[in-house]
């Protein structure tokens, strides 16, 4: 039979000799039995550099397999290498195989490889011998394999008494439960699968129950962890976490996540059976803060996520006025034209935490502003006269367009005096900025937009800081350092 495929090829492009070759076809696995699927990879060089694969072929007949490789394209100078594996076929009968690797370019044949390949006879797993052995709940985890009689080989796969596959074949006394499992391999015709079996029981004793687990979120109220056990554990056990005991009580934002160990009494000879419940506390999300704003009546997208401050996540959905969830996520805009005035809801969710919530009132006006066009020429932009802006000079501070959109910046005066010898570098900046004040202890910074949106506020004591991007998008910001005097602002740009 023909098997036919479609296939792209990753090659590394180099500059060889001219003639277009193949080079060889290899096998993996390069020593195959006769259990085994093959892919074959063809190793050669094309004409040129714009040249690409099309289709190739695998055509077994008796010991020879054929494999042909179709191409197109022409020119680019050079040559290019190419490497290309094909889809697993067989498997094939032990024995000696011709292998003739053919190249085929627009429908030429232009090169062909031949060699021997050689499909050894199939080693049959010994997948051991029946066994049966008896365990304490309270045992430490086990291979599988090991209650195996005779002399296994490894590489086999475990089913539980279910037929599901046992993770990594480790048994978990107390955990994994009591009877037939089954060790087999799984082998492709003509090869016979092989497989055995063994049955495992418990010793009496006490229940510590089955593991269990609970995403909480932190200001959750308090729970029992008992419930979260599985099975059916007895309740005269205690409550241990990292060894030290604790109270059975979990409460979040208080208790610490992670693994809480339930220990009940044995039953000699058995030792005290253990079971677990892992407790992971999850913080809700961040909405920031909203606000209400004023809007033009002939705005048609206006950002609502430009109204909020704090640190809201980008991850939530915006919901209008009657309940309905808008597109664009975090980015969601309204169009004064179609959509209500009123309020609308950020939304931020972290599976289990309830919703955080910010709402920005929306409302309408043909006033100016925001109405008109701002001192950027955006209409009902917000570049308005009095608000911030960056004349572009470093050395100036608190910067706002005059009435006559004209950006004026000062100079700081009265700034401390450890803010002459500070230094900011590079500026501006990719990733980061280094505040250096080798005069003076920086206490903090705050970082605003140039509409003086907080976007940053960060605490430091010490005479040098770095003040990273974390996602900031391009753009002048303005920095008020804080000195143990006073404060010193200075603008940084990140491009």
């Amino acid at each position: 039979m023909i098997r036919s495929f479609l296939f792209s090829v990753a090659g590394v492009v180099g500059v060889m000799a001219s003639a277009q070759n193949l080079n060889n076809v290899t096998w993996n696995p390069s020593a195959p039995d006769e259990c085994d699927y093959i892919a074959m990879n063809l190793m050669g060089n094309f004409p040129g550099q714009n040249y690409a694969p099309d289709s190739f072929d695998v055509s077994p007949s008796g010991f020879t397999i054929t494999i042909n490789l179709y191409c197109s394209g022409g020119g680019g100078g050079g040559q290019t290498p190419f490497s290309q594996a094909t889809p697993a076929s067989g498997p094939y009968v032990a024995g000696s195989y011709s292998v003739i690797g053919q190249l085929w370019i627009n429908g030429n044949m232009v090169d062909t490889w031949t060699g021997n390949k050689t499909v050894t006879p199939a080693t049959i797993p010994d997948p051991g011998l029946y066994n049966e052995v008896t365990l304490c709940n309270s045992d430490p985890n086990a291979q599988l394999i090991t209650f195996l009689a005779g002399t296994p080989d490894p590489g086999g796969v475990w089913l539980d008494p279910n037929g599901t596959i046992v993770t990594n074949g480790i048994f978990d006394p107390g955990q994994s439960q009591q009877g037939f499992y089954t060790y087999e391999f799984d082998q492709n015709f003509p090869c016979v699968d092989t497989m055995q079996q063994i049955l495992v029981t418990y010793e009496p004793n006490s229940n510590a129950g089955l593991n269990g687990s609970q995403q909480v979120c932190v200001n959750a109220p308090a729970f029992q962890l008992f419930p979260l056990l599985g099975g059916t554990p007895d309740a005269n056990g205690s409550w241990t976490y990292q060894g030290n005991s604790v109270s059975s009580t979990f409460t979040p934002g208080t208790s610490a996540a992670g693994a809480y160990v339930y220990t009940v009494p044995g039953i000699p000879p058995c030792g005290n059976p253990t079971s677990t419940v892992t407790v992971t506390v999850t913080q809700p999300g961040n909405a920031g803060v909203g606000g209400s704003v004023q809007v033009c009546e002939t705005d048609t997208s206006f950002t609502l996520n430009t109204v909020l401050t704090g640190s809201p996540s980008t991850t939530g959905t915006w919901y209008d006025p009657n309940g309905f969830s808008m597109l664009n996520g975090y980015n969601a805009h309204v169009n004064a034209l179609v959509d209500f005035p009123g309020s609308y809801e950020y939304r931020v969710t972290v599976a289990p935490c309830a919703a955080t919530v910010a709402t920005v009132v929306v409302s309408y006006t043909n006033t100016e502003p925001p109405c008109g066009e701002d001192c950027l020429g955006v209409e009902g932009g917000p570049a308005q006269p009095g608000t911030a802006c960056n004349d572009n000079n470093p050395n100036t501070i608190n910067d706002q367009w005059n009435a006559n959109c004209i950006c004026i910046g000062y100079v700081g005066i009265d700034e401390p005096s450890a803010a002459a010898a500070m230094v900011l570098q590079p500026n501006p900046a990719t990733d980061a900025i280094t505040i250096d004040s080798p005069a003076g202890l920086v206490l903090g910074y705050d970082m605003h937009t140039v509409d003086g949106r907080l976007v940053r506020s960060t605490v430091v004591n010490a005479q040098r800081a770095t003040v990273q991007r974390d996602g900031l998008a391009n753009g002048s910001y303005h920095i008020t350092i804080r000195f143990a005097d006073g404060r010193a602002t200075r603008t940084i740009v990140f491009e």
